[in-house]
């Protein structure tokens, strides 16, 4: 014989059975490391979606980020203490939104290191292939950073370029120090340091990458170059 269950009380069941979704940003580790964790996580019975997302600026080492109304917050002391018998030690525990990172309900980002490292010291290519205006100067040139690790500088006075620095390929030695070695000349390298910045107008936050040059060019006389993305708050 069937049972009638009231809508409500279907709804609260369901919700209470529903699976802690973790998202896995496992952008810094290796496909060994995030495939371990997928495992562990599920065999505890969480939820596990891995993304390849870069962290937010404020977050620089092992954290979970919860929702602010997250309703289970035994799950997440339980999370970190799977992650620590499997390696993952130090992890800091945060109920907030970080950038465009906002979590809801029972959902909760991980952001994952390789031990003994940081988000500088991990840095990939594509955490920094992007397009620089020029900024602070009147020179409207940019510098644009290829995931591939080529360079690209465009101006729409090349007559002020020395034609032998417009293409070539980057690199980062030592973060934070970008070098970018021209094609045309082997011996002609120009060094720029990378920041990251935040801040905001009456929309949203903006998060900022700024490179800097470190030596005096007269093309780029006074100018520093910007690359920003606004943070909208968005749920997984």
């Amino acid at each position: 014989m069937l049972k009638f269950i009231p809508p409500l009380a279907l709804l609260f069941w369901l919700t209470g059975c529903a699976q802690t979704q973790v998202h896995l940003y496992g952008r810094y580790l290796s496909a060994t490391q995030t495939e371990q964790l997928r495992s562990s996580l599920q065999a505890q019975g969480f939820a596990v979606t891995v993304n390849d997302l870069a962290f937010p600026a404020q977050v620089q080492q092992n954290t979970l980020i919860t929702g602010l109304l997250m309703d289970r917050p035994a799950e997440a002391d339980q999370l970190r203490t799977v992650l620590e018998q499997q390696g993952w030690p130090a992890l800091r525990v945060e109920s907030m939104v970080h950038g465009n990172h906002w979590y809801s309900g029972n959902a909760v980002g991980l952001f994952l290191l390789p031990p003994g490292q940081t988000v500088q010291q991990t840095a990939l290519a594509k955490d920094f292939s992007y397009r620089y205006q020029a900024t602070g100067c009147a020179e409207a040139a940019s510098i644009e950073l290829l995931a591939n690790q080529r360079f690209k500088i465009h101006s729409p006075n090349r007559s002020s370029l020395d034609a032998t620095m417009l293409q070539g390929q980057w690199r980062i030695r030592q973060y934070p120090y970008l070098e970018l070695q021209a094609d045309a000349d082997p011996d002609w390298f120009y060094y720029l340091e990378i920041s990251q910045t935040q801040s905001a107008d009456q929309i949203s936050a903006i998060a900022k990458i700024r490179l800097t040059p470190l030596q005096s060019y007269p093309a780029f006389a006074g100018c520093f170059f910007e690359y920003g993305v606004r943070q909208s708050h968005t749920t997984p």
